[in-house]
């Protein structure tokens, strides 16, 4: 169940802007696992985005730069569709890792002081051009503040999202199973073998963590799942017995079947 294939998300006609400063045509591609960079048919560079140190953006431009880790040189590019490729970029990598891309953001028209080169990086894989001030919010500059209340109404929706099928049972906890060993792995949830510690049952333990769900606009499917699994009781159906939370996970109880 590993997302082992790596499949296409986005590809656009782009302006790269070279360490002459002089505009080039490429074509962006971008998997769910990196980034391509191509001159016609030909593959330039691929840059993985666990390899990514975050994006500089232009407030007067459609400039962006992806500052690269380790011994890789940034992208200079422009385009008008570079919130849709920033998304992207941070979905994956908070897919990958959990972590948010750093995004920062410069008053100015050109953003060349802030690309490091590929021989600033063989002297120095270490150094980046990368602003470490102007920081800003990604979310803001992806959705817009509008968006941002979306997402508070979207948690508040996940804190409400309790369930108990037994009703015998007052209250059930994440305290209340041992955990055994994974059984399965999704691309928004990891599964496994649990036993209730009272009553001596197995379950399959479903496992979300609410930030990605959000980043993934995945919370009202969560919802509609849930609500699907914790009405209908049928022999083709997995029906849902708990459904519990800590602050940053959420967890779907299911029976578990051999």
């Amino acid at each position: 169940m590993n997302n082992l294939i790596e499949t296409l998300l986005f590809s656009e006609n782009i302006v790269k802007i070279n360490h002459y400063d002089i505009s080039q045509e490429r074509n962006i591609i971008l998997t769910n696992k990196a980034i391509y960079n191509f001159k016609k048919t030909n593959l330039k560079r691929r840059i993985d985005f666990l390899s990514i140190k975050g994006v500089t953006i232009s407030k007067l431009t459609d400039e962006f730069v992806v500052h690269c880790r380790d011994s890789e040189h940034d992208y200079d590019y422009i385009s008008p569709r570079r919130k849709k490729i920033i998304e992207i970029i941070d979905r994956q990598i908070k897919l990958i890792s959990n972590i948010s891309l750093k995004l920062s953001e410069i008053n100015e028209k050109s953003l060349k002081n802030y690309v490091t080169l590929k021989t600033e990086k063989k002297k120095d894989p270490t150094f980046s051009r990368m602003s470490n001030v102007n920081m800003i919010d990604i979310l803001n500059f992806i959705y817009g503040k509008k968006e941002v209340v979306e997402e508070k109404k979207q948690i508040i929706a996940l804190k409400e999202i309790l369930f108990v099928r037994n009703k015998e049972i007052k209250e059930v906890s994440l305290s209340d199973f041992i955990i055994l060993h994974e059984i399965g792995k999704g691309n928004f949830s990891i599964v496994e073998l649990v036993q209730h510690k009272t009553t001596k049952d197995y379950y399959a333990m479903k496992t979300f963590k609410k930030s990605t769900l959000l980043q993934c606009e995945q919370v009202e499917t969560i919802i509609f799942e849930k609500k699907i699994q914790q009405t209908f009781e049928h022999p083709f159906l997995m029906s849902l017995n708990f459904c519990i939370q800590s602050t940053d996970k959420l967890y779907f109880v299911l029976p578990f079947v051999m």
